[in-house]
């Protein structure tokens, strides 16, 4: 329910979008279900492969290994990229404006918030 609502969410407001699959690492790991899942929840997903007979999405998807560091420079050179192409600039005037998306308790890390800075700095512990 979280992603059906995050997804609604980036969609309404036409928010820039990187999908992250994280723990490719693990075996059993299934990015064609999640890949397929996603699509089915209607994100325009970059298509894998040079087939040139598809439509090129427009949501780009990196996999990564947090826990062995894999694809975490792809990443941020896509963030980079998004960031350049959509003139995505900082507001840091201003009161903090976050919109949280999802949040947890950890037991070891306390609470584990996901949220998008809209205007402001937003600094650790600040929330």
């Amino acid at each position: 329910a979280q992603t059906l609502s995050c997804i609604k969410y980036l969609k309404a407001f036409d928010v820039p979008t990187i999908v992250v699959l994280n723990k490719m690492d693990k075996q059993g790991a299934r990015p064609n279900k999640t890949r397929l899942q996603l699509i089915e929840a209607g994100l325009d997903l970059e298509r894998e492969g040079t087939n040139q007979s598809q439509e090129a999405g427009t949501v780009p998807v990196v996999k990564i290994s947090a826990l062995q560091g894999a694809g975490i420079d792809e990443l941020k050179e896509l963030l980079l990229l998004v960031a350049e192409m959509r003139d995505i600039r900082a507001d840091r005037t201003g009161p903090t404006e976050v919109t949280i998306l999802e949040s947890h308790i950890d037991k070891n890390k306390g609470i584990i918030t996901t949220g998008i800075v809209r205007c402001g700095t937003l600094k650790p512990n600040q929330i």
